[in-house]
């Protein structure tokens, strides 16, 4: 789902311009040649899943983007089944992963990536056999919460650029897992925040090939503006993550 209302779209162009992702698409780092698994595309959610696959892009306008539902049946110890549903068919999800070569996967649902011991050790065994960059928005509710993944997922919280400075959104939770903080385009949330995140992960991904998430996660902690106050913090977690590579 693409704007096309001229305010909007000058929002979208001072976001990239502030956060050098206008510069890298200008020295040709567009995304191109990475694939991201948008995972928001569960039924009734197909509007949502074109705005944040639109969000991706944004960043990472060549980029191809994945929007489909994934479905876990889990016990208390073990995932029993993982399948991912894409344009009608039923795959296992690591074939899914292997088929298309998904490297950055982006989730816009407030909270822990996962939880409990079998969650964790499915998705860890994911993320370190195919080097996946994991995302995560931190939720909407506006005060501190408890979600702590053991980083699987970098946590995302959102905000805007107001009279040319980033700003906090209100209702974006806060809390020791946020990771980072960025723009959430033209509409509110962290769900969009999250996948403008990603697409700056796919920028870097055209770039190194071979990054991992941890990888990721430093050029972002490395390459950060700080919010609201110095270092790290409750709020924003280590801040703005700027691109280098333009």
């Amino acid at each position: 789902m693409t704007t096309t209302n001229p305010d909007l779209l000058k929002d979208i162009k001072q976001q990239n311009d502030y956060c050098g992702v206008t510069a890298c698409h200008t020295s040709g780092i567009t995304g191109k040649g990475v694939i991201v698994w948008d995972m928001e595309s569960y039924p009734g959610s197909k509007e949502h899943g074109a705005k944040t696959t639109q969000r991706i892009l944004d960043a990472a306008p060549d980029a191809t983007v994945i929007c489909a539902s994934p479905n876990i049946v889990m016990s208390e110890t073990e995932v029993k089944t993982a399948t991912v549903l894409s344009d009608g068919v039923m795959y296992e999800m690591e074939d899914f992963i292997r088929k298309y070569n998904i490297k950055i996967l982006t989730r816009s649902v407030g909270g822990s990536f996962c939880q409990g011991t079998a969650s964790y050790n499915f998705w860890k065994t994911l993320q370190d056999k195919y080097r996946l960059i994991i995302l995560n928005s931190m939720g909407n509710e506006g005060d501190e919460q408890k979600t702590k993944d053991d980083r699987i997922a970098i946590m995302v919280g959102a905000c805007g650029l107001i009279k040319g400075k980033p700003k906090r959104d209100q209702y974006s939770s806060t809390g020791i897992d946020i990771d980072f903080i960025d723009f959430r385009g033209w509409d509110s949330g962290t769900s969009f925040s999250t996948p403008y995140l990603a697409g700056k992960a796919a920028l870097l991904a055209q770039v190194y090939s071979d990054i991992t998430h941890q990888e990721a996660y430093e050029y972002f902690k490395a390459n950060s503006e700080d919010i609201q106050k110095q270092g790290f913090n409750i709020y924003t977690g280590y801040g703005l993550p700027i691109m280098r590579n333009g």
